[in-house]
């Protein structure tokens, strides 16, 4: 019997902990350094050309 009862808070739990991560304030993050990098394109990008933008930099290395 307890089990149904978990079985259908669990998506209650999943939409509390989404919405907990959300940043409701708007602050952003501290502004990064200018650098240059080549883009999947292939030409060469600068943190500058996304001034007041979102920008994702994705790290990768396979080591």
């Amino acid at each position: 019997m307890h089990r149904g009862y978990i079985w259908k808070l669990l998506p209650l739990l999943a939409i509390c902990l989404c919405l907990a991560g959300c940043n409701r304030g708007g602050s952003t993050g501290n502004p990064v350094s200018e650098f240059r990098f080549r883009t999947t394109a292939g030409s060469i990008g600068s943190t500058a050309d996304y001034l007041g933008k979102p920008l994702v930099v994705n790290f990768w290395a396979d080591w």
